[in-house]
């Protein structure tokens, strides 16, 4: 049984992973349509997953410019952000302010060192587009503010992280995950009496408990770190099975 519990938790781990890692894909409206998109995974940043849309790169940016005068007069690599600040996520167009050199032996134009300021490459924000005081794993799907432009973004592949199957009519969301322990679940414009399941990564039913007609609730893990399952079930056969990391 532990053998089986073992390779059970490495599949789950590798999946989680993947997960965590997909691309996510915003749409909705913005003026300036280039900056919708498929965002790919750039890393954690302030905690939580950051995503990318790259017009220019930044890490190729000089090498994108084939003369000795356009290399000379490279300035900036352009791309869009989402990330989480610290206390709201932002979707944003961001510059790198780039200095190139044009290195004529290889005809190339190749990154540039300044004396006067040889880390310059820091990343700023110049057009905030909309926020989201949500505090979710992923990028929230809706609910965003406008900030310029009138962008709204309607994102893709934000409930990878922990929806398996949901077969209720409105949204599920379950935050935060990774937790240490307390679990939130929103269900939206829930009418109708619920019943919630705690398993282990395996299916063993840990606590099972009724709630009615809940709009969101509260529970904690006091089980040891690792993967569980929340299985959400209605009272007319709707079914939710999400996943949740203790840390």
């Amino acid at each position: 049984m532990k053998l089986k519990f073992c390779i059970l938790s490495l599949v789950f781990l590798s999946f989680f992973q993947a997960s965590a890692q997909d691309p996510i894909t915003i749409g909705g409206a913005c003026g300036i349509t280039e900056a919708l998109g498929t965002y790919s995974y750039m890393g954690v940043v302030n905690g939580k997953n950051g995503y990318r849309l790259t017009i220019t790169s930044a890490e190729a940016a000089c090498n994108d410019f084939t003369t000795e005068v356009t290399c000379g007069t490279a300035s900036q690599a352009v791309g869009y952000d989402v990330t989480w600040s610290g206390s709201r996520w932002e979707w944003y167009h961001a510059t790198t302010p780039l200095h190139c050199q044009w290195f004529a032996p290889a005809s190339q134009c190749i990154p540039g060192f300044r004396l006067s300021n040889p880390n310059s490459l820091s990343k700023k924000a110049t057009t905030l587009f909309a926020t989201s005081s949500e505090d979710t794993t992923l990028p929230p799907c809706n609910g965003w503010v406008a900030e310029s432009g009138g962008c709204v973004p309607v994102i893709t592949g934000c409930e990878a992280l922990s929806i398996i199957q949901n077969t209720f009519s409105n949204d599920i969301k379950l935050y935060p995950n990774p937790t240490n322990g307390n679990v939130t679940i929103n269900f939206g414009n829930n009418n109708e009496s619920l019943s919630i399941r705690l398993m282990s990564i395996i299916g063993q039913v840990i606590w099972t408990k009724n709630f009615q007609n809940p709009s969101s609730l509260q529970f904690d893990i006091v089980q040891p770190t690792g993967f569980y399952l929340v299985e959400i079930r209605g009272e007319n056969g709707e079914k939710a099975l999400l996943k949740v990391l203790k840390e």
